[in-house]
């Protein structure tokens, strides 16, 4: 049976025997849809050699005042097996580190209003409250770490990677802002 909607465009609506709407949908994840309607997803790649277990190699800080900041994920390779700790929250004021520029994925000259570092060694920072891990099983494994739910950074609030060894990171952080 076919219904014509109530929303004054006219088109019919299949309804099956059930009474269940049929319909079709296009599935993306929600970067893929910022990307593709506002323009506002992007990504930043480093590499940094960690000498010490307790050396943050990247720092995030949302600036907006309109937008929150949703990290998605990051993909990680390390020279040996290894893992990161995930910070989130982690203050202070960060030292010793090199402006990381964000690079919008899609085709358009928005830039994120944060603001991030990147380092072998980052000090000035305090702990926030560690929210995930990201293991390296074997040396030279490039791994995709999408994170359960998206780490949601509202205006001031940071995220950061700390290295659990001396070692050699190769890194991308994905992320965008809505």
């Amino acid at each position: 049976m076919a219904e014509l909607n109530g929303g004054g465009k006219g088109f019919p609506a299949n309804v099956d025997d059930d009474f269940q709407l049929e319909a079709k949908t296009n599935n993306v994840s929600r970067g893929a849809f910022v990307n593709l309607n506002d323009k506002q997803a992007y990504s930043q790649y480093a590499t940094y050699t960690t000498a010490d277990v307790t050396d943050y190699f990247y720092f995030l800080k949302n600036n907006s005042s309109t937008k929150n900041c949703h990290v998605v994920g990051v993909r990680l390779q390390a020279t040996a097996a290894d893992s990161v700790s995930v910070w989130r929250g982690t203050s202070g004021t960060p030292a010793g580190g090199a402006a990381i520029t964000p690079v919008n994925m899609g085709t358009s000259e928005n830039t994120a209003d944060v603001t991030s570092y990147g380092d072998a060694n980052i000090t000035g920072l305090t702990d926030g409250s560690q929210v995930d891990m990201i293991f390296a099983t074997a040396a030279a494994e490039s791994k995709y770490h999408e994170f359960p739910t998206e780490i949601i950074l509202g205006q001031n609030d940071t995220f950061s990677l700390k290295g659990t060894a001396a070692e050699t990171w190769f890194f991308t952080v994905y992320f965008y802002m809505k």
